[in-house]
């Protein structure tokens, strides 16, 4: 409210703090933060696909609030540009730039109350994809399998990039070795990790190797572990593999609308990522792949993971392809059949044949 014969208290302040020089300055910082922002961004993810990733799951805004401060941020430093270098009137309209500065720092709070309103934008000009003595690369038919000495790098850069912190979700068709590379990346772990879903049968030989077992049959097991983990949060894993994910739903379309269907799928996964944030953990949701090359609940999973894992068969390799949320393929990793077997025969003291890490599990 403006009192009589003054102006506004907030604009009074922006006039004040807002000189034309000094906003030019300011603004100018302002353009020059955000975009040695977007450069981290794509040098802190290689091999990358260069694009502006302003609002890139887990880097960057994450908001559609925090796109519309963005948005006021350029705004602002285009006025104070203009006030201070271009035609004189505009030097005059400290009051709508100050109107502008006041409700971007209410974007800001209104942002910090939605930490989940995820707004995915990604324009791409161009995909670069990086080859190294570590890294295969699909789309480059001249790189040729990797040595035995480059197997092991290979094995141990996918599992560093396994034991990131955050959300992912692994996918492939059936017979793709999802659950097997899965439980061996466990087994790699050494301790601090963590397994739920329906393979109690295969786990049951890992018992006193530190990695708990939960055993989830149905939905309402599987929320209430999770609900569970949640609340107590003390555990000290460092990898979490929810094996499984979509099964549990399937006997919920029989009673239920396909939307409920969904919601209490969109429910399992917000707990899971609230898990991987809250102690800082990697998460890896195991499913399975649909008729239309995507994963089980694509519309569900593609609004919370980081990275899509997608497994195939590549003789005597297993390709484990990383993708972007939107499925668009960052760089891919040839893991030797050899590397997973070794270590499945080392757990249990069997050959390979004998254990249980068969097509019956995915």
């Amino acid at each position: 409210m403006t009192p009589p014969g003054g102006e506004a208290m907030p604009l009074r302040y922006a006039r004040l703090l807002l000189k034309p020089r000094t906003a030019a300055l300011l603004m100018l910082a302002v353009v020059i933060l955000l975009g040695a922002g977007i450069v981290y961004v794509l040098v802190e993810r290689p091999p990358l696909t260069l694009g502006i990733y302003f609002f890139y799951p887990g880097t960057g805004a994450q908001t559609v609030a925090e796109m519309l401060v963005v948005a006021f941020l350029y705004a602002i430093g285009v006025v104070g540009l203009l006030m201070t270098y271009e035609a004189p009137k505009y030097r005059h309209n400290r009051q709508q730039l100050g109107a502008i500065l006041m409700t971007g720092l209410l974007l800001m709070v209104i942002s910090a109350l939605l930490p989940d309103s995820r707004l995915h934008l990604e324009v791409e000009l161009l995909r670069v994809e990086f080859q190294g003595a570590m890294c295969y690369s699909g789309s480059d038919s001249r790189t040729l399998p990797p040595a035995k000495s480059g197997e092991i790098g290979v094995w141990r850069n996918f599992l560093r990039f396994i034991r990131r912190p955050g959300l992912k979700a692994l996918y492939g068709p059936p017979s793709s070795f999802k659950t097997s590379l899965m439980l061996t990346c466990l087994e790699a772990q050494g301790g601090e990790a963590a397994y739920i879903g329906l393979g109690k049968h295969v786990f049951c030989r890992y018992s006193g190797r530190g990695v708990d077992v939960f055993h989830a049959v149905s939905f309402r097991d599987a929320v209430s572990i999770l609900l569970d983990l949640a609340a107590e949060g003390q555990r000290g894993w460092k990898v979490i593999v929810y094996d499984g994910f979509g099964s549990e739903y399937m006997p919920l379309y029989c009673g239920m609308r396909e939307r409920s269907v969904m919601q209490a799928a969109l429910f399992v996964v917000s707990i899971l990522r609230f898990i991987a944030t809250k102690i800082s953990a990697s998460v890896l949701v195991v499913t399975t792949e649909t008729h239309r090359g995507r994963p089980l609940f694509y519309n569900v999973l593609g609004k919370r993971v980081d990275f899509f894992v997608r497994t195939s068969l590549a003789e005597g390799f297993v390709k484990a392809s990383v993708l972007t949320p939107q499925l668009l393929e960052e760089h891919a990793y040839l893991i030797p059949l050899d590397s997973i077997r070794k270590h499945e025969e080392v757990c249990t003291g069997e050959p390979p044949h004998q254990i249980g890490f068969s097509g019956s599990l995915h």
